[in-house]
């Protein structure tokens, strides 16, 4: 009899717990579908831009104040900028795929955070080649100006890096897919 009750009394406890915490979840934002689009396209654009080192699309899409914060430092927008516009002798950019995982209100802005899927060449030390793959979860506030939407900052949240073979993940689809 007390084993059954210390069961009732756990899936009660269970229950509780889960009830609590759904009826803390967010309510649904009804702009937040607009702007999911708005800033997967944004993304979409800047992995272009990426790849083609395209400096007039980054000094448009990033705002006067914008800024990276990386695990180990803060960098300026100009640093940026001029690092991802300048093309490595060492090796090259060929893919860029951003996924825009949640959006979320925040102020005047808006905060995504977003999957990138990078692949790049390069060559070895001993002039092989090579192929890296890397995967990034960065949170980015975006903020619409008048009409322009633009991006303010950019958070590494985390990342991985694999050299030659893809990742062991299942949403690592090939170039393309």
């Amino acid at each position: 009899m007390s084993r059954f009750r210390s069961l009732r009394c756990g899936a009660v406890l269970i229950f509780g717990l889960a009830t609590f915490a759904f009826g803390q979840q967010r309510k649904p934002d009804p702009a937040a579908a607009e702007v999911r689009k708005v800033i997967q396209d944004g993304n979409t654009a800047w992995g272009e831009a990426r790849v083609a080192h395209d400096r007039a699309t980054f000094e448009k899409m990033l705002s006067p104040d914008f800024f990276v914060q990386l695990p180990e430092k803060k960098v300026s927008r100009q640093e940026f900028i001029d690092l991802i516009s300048t093309v490595s002798p060492k090796g090259r950019l060929t893919r860029f795929d951003p996924i825009v995982l949640t959006v979320e209100a925040a102020g005047d802005a808006w905060e995504a955070v977003i999957l990138e899927r990078l692949e790049y060449e390069r060559k070895s030390e001993d002039g092989k080649s090579q192929k890296g793959l890397a995967l990034w979860v960065t949170k980015d506030k975006w903020k619409k100006t008048g009409d322009k939407w633009q991006i303010y900052s950019s958070v590494a949240v985390s990342n991985e890096i694999w050299n030659d073979n893809p990742p062991p993940l299942s949403l690592w689809a090939p170039k393309g897919a």
